[in-house]
């Protein structure tokens, strides 16, 4: 079995079933396998999936959310002043699950499926739709609705001050958490801001380094400005 014959049992039999759904074939990048996605006019699903080669086959997949509003707000921001200098265009989908994030990032082989063949794949394929139905569809039901994101990664009583293994995940999570502030109308946005400011500080002083919340080269600095002015 190889890459080739991969892609064709994937689309074969998952397809359909997301197709179902709504979603439709997107450009599949050299690295995957398979990627469907579905768009409304405030909300964005995706879904993807690649393999890597040991001594057998590990399918790895996920489902992604995104706001274009949120990725255009990000994109303006990185066009100024870059989050990533690697990169040109943000990401499109901002937050999503997968069973490595359900399970145990830090040990993402224990639930990354391995195969060997057609059957065994075709098993895995029905573990996607299972995750779909029983996971992902409660999630992007929650998280559809940027004020519920905002919530959870926003809330004043339990801030976020890591970018890592949390739930929901949020891309670029210092910055693009004040976007999604902004964007669901937060009214304790400078709130917001002073403790993102403050998440930072932390984190900067873990490695003996000092954060200077007046220098707009950072997209921390740059954003809290940038995100006052702007027209909801």
């Amino acid at each position: 079995m190889n890459k080739q014959d991969i892609k064709k049992i994937v689309q074969a039999d998952l397809a359909p079933f997301l197709e179902a759904e709504g979603y439709q074939k997107a450009r599949v990048p050299s690295d995957m396998i398979a990627v469907m996605e579905k768009s409304q006019p405030d909300v964005s699903y995706q879904f993807s999936c690649h393999v890597y080669r040991y001594d057998v086959y590990l399918f790895d997949y996920g489902f992604g959310l995104g706001y274009p509003q949120v990725t255009e707000t990000l994109q303006q921001i990185h066009n100024h002043t870059p989050i990533r200098k690697e990169i040109q265009q943000v990401p499109r989908f901002v937050t999503g699950i997968s069973p490595v994030l359900l399970g145990d990032p830090l040990s993402p082989g224990k639930h990354q499926p391995p195969f060997g063949t057609e059957a065994e794949l075709k098993s895995i394929m029905q573990d996607v739709r299972t995750f779909y139905q029983h996971k992902f569809a409660r999630f992007s039901e929650t998280y559809s609705d940027i004020s519920a994101l905002d919530q959870a990664v926003n809330s004043l009583d339990n801030f976020r001050e890591k970018e890592s293994n949390q739930f929901p995940p949020l891309l670029y999570l210092f910055v693009t958490r004040l976007i999604i502030a902004r964007l669901a109308e937060n009214p304790q946005y400078e709130q917001v801001v002073e403790k993102n400011f403050e998440a930072i500080e932390k984190e900067w002083a873990s490695f003996d380094a000092t954060f200077d919340r007046t220098d707009e080269k950072r997209p921390e600095v740059f954003a809290a400005k940038y995100l006052r002015d702007l027209k909801i």
